[in-house]
């Protein structure tokens, strides 16, 4: 390596720490590397396809998501197209960028050292399979500019401040609950600053107005789009109802819905480590900041869990950066000078967290096929891709389909929906979207009806079948398709 390679990569070490976390995000998840989508991932390459369509998220395509998310499937989509190893590459873009993050937040406030142990840490956490971390869902795109505005905060200078609020602005452009992040930021751009009101005020205003610059840029867009309305209604009604004691199904990852679910907490004991290593952290004063800052992250991750009436292990995996930074704050309150004994404790760390979450859960699942990773080998995951290779073969890409749980099927078949409520994850909660959903299947019956084997037809569904002439024309283990007056040649 040349004199002049060694100085760019001194001063610029995510140049080379970007692509070696992002090897580790790839390494940590062997198993899943080919593992069909989920549900989830299906509802935002749809709404992504709608806007390379030409068409509007909410208002044409309904999901309780935020904009940019819907961006970034819409850039996955057009690259990826059906190919599920592209989806999956691109979003371990985005987990490498997080982690690039916190490594960077941890080197300002305890070295490179621990940085780098950070950086590793939640590259590997990734592939968390207990968490669903391995999979494809909106808090895996929302890590990156959550950490990233972690990061930013506490830097110098008003452009940093303002960028540190827009990357907050654009995590909450990802999902809203992704808020939680606010007041971390907030707080470190008012502890970066000179010791006074008047440079503490101008550090949050400027973080104020790099967050308004990009919500307002949003809003504008869905304003011109005359989807503004509908974004209120969709991704704010569902807050509401995730708040509140009735609305949506109450649910927890295992299925406790007593006292016992604020204690059940997936791959608990890298939570513990987490909080722990932030406690050793703040005995010592100048890493007593960035500790509160990481066991904070973690308090409002799992306080915005367990306060909701529902929850999912991938809910999870918006604590991954906190508990990452604070094992490695406290690996660095512990440890020596000498550098073998740091690169001894931080392997010790890593083997013993990594092991029973991501090592052995991802040595376990490559004993199985990986189309048989998601809803067993003759799931409803796994046949997607013949269901979808029928629905080519008897429809053309004008013609619609409907499906009520499935919208990876509408990705993987390259059709669409009569109506912007294409699955019933959206619809079913509200009683006015129901009759608007049932409306426009009736004014418009779709070519194709799909029934998966863990689903029955909804009552639109139902009376399209009783009042229209659909044919059943395939069955695959109990996943059934009807078209609308028979099978074409």
């Amino acid at each position: 390596m040349s004199a002049a390679l060694r100085r760019t990569c001194a001063r610029h070490p995510g140049l080379v720490g970007f692509p070696l976390l992002l090897l580790l995000v790839w390494l940590s998840r062997p198993a899943y590397w080919r593992a069909p989508l989920q549900n989830d991932a299906g509802q935002y390459l749809y709404v992504g396809q709608a806007i390379l369509d030409g068409q509007a998220p909410y208002s044409d395509a309904a999901n309780n998501k935020g904009p940019l998310l819907y961006l970034v499937f819409a850039l996955i989509k057009l690259i990826a197209q059906e190919h599920t190893i592209l989806v999956r590459g691109a979003v371990t873009l985005t987990l490498a960028l997080a982690a690039l993050a916190v490594a960077g937040y941890v080197a300002r406030a305890a070295g490179r050292a621990a940085g780098a142990l950070a950086g590793v840490a939640l590259a590997i956490f990734t592939g968390a399979v207990v968490m669903q971390a391995e999979d494809v869902n909106s808090e895996q795109i929302g890590l990156a500019p959550m950490a990233g505005a972690w990061y930013l905060a506490t830097r110098r200078g008003a452009w940093w401040a303002a960028a540190a609020g827009a990357a907050a602005a654009a995590a909450v452009a990802v999902n809203v609950i992704f808020l939680l992040v606010v007041p971390i930021v907030a707080w470190e751009l008012l502890r970066s600053a000179a010791p006074n009101a008047r440079a503490r005020l101008l550090r949050l205003g400027c973080g104020i107005v790099g967050a308004l610059a990009v919500l307002g840029a949003f809003a504008l867009w869905l304003a011109l789009a005359g989807a503004l309305d509908d974004f209120v209604d969709v991704v704010f009604d569902r807050v509401r109802s995730a708040g509140a004691t009735s609305g949506l199904r109450g649910r927890d990852w295992t299925g406790d819905l007593g006292i016992h679910r604020f204690f059940n907490w997936p791959a608990g004991g890298l939570w513990a480590a987490g909080l722990l290593g932030g406690l050793i952290a703040a005995r010592e004063r100048h890493l007593r900041a960035p500790a509160i800052a990481a066991v904070a992250w973690i308090v409002l991750v799992i306080a915005r869990i367990k306060l909701t009436s529902y929850e999912y292990p991938h809910h999870y995996v918006l604590g991954l950066p906190g508990i990452s930074a604070g094992v490695a704050l406290g690996a660095a309150s512990l440890w020596r000078t000498r550098l073998v004994d740091r690169a001894l404790l931080a392997a010790l760390l890593i083997t013993a967290l990594a092991w029973p979450y991501v090592v052995a859960p991802q040595f376990s699942a490559l004993r199985v096929p990986s189309y048989a990773l998601y809803g067993g080998p003759l799931g409803v995951f796994a046949r997607g891709p013949a269901i979808a290779e029928y629905l080519r073969s008897q429809t053309t890409p004008q013609e619609r389909i409907q499906n009520r749980y499935h919208p990876e099927l509408y990705w993987l078949s390259g059709r669409r929906s009569p109506s912007r409520f294409f699955d019933d994850y959206t619809s079913e909660w509200n009683a006015a979207w129901v009759a608007e959903q049932r409306r426009d299947l009736l004014a418009a019956p779709p070519r194709a009806i799909v029934v998966m084997q863990d689903e029955q037809p909804s009552p639109a569904i139902e009376e399209l079948l009783r009042t229209e002439p659909y044919r059943l024309t395939f069955t695959d283990s109990g996943n059934r398709v009807w078209l609308l007056g028979g099978e074409r040649r």
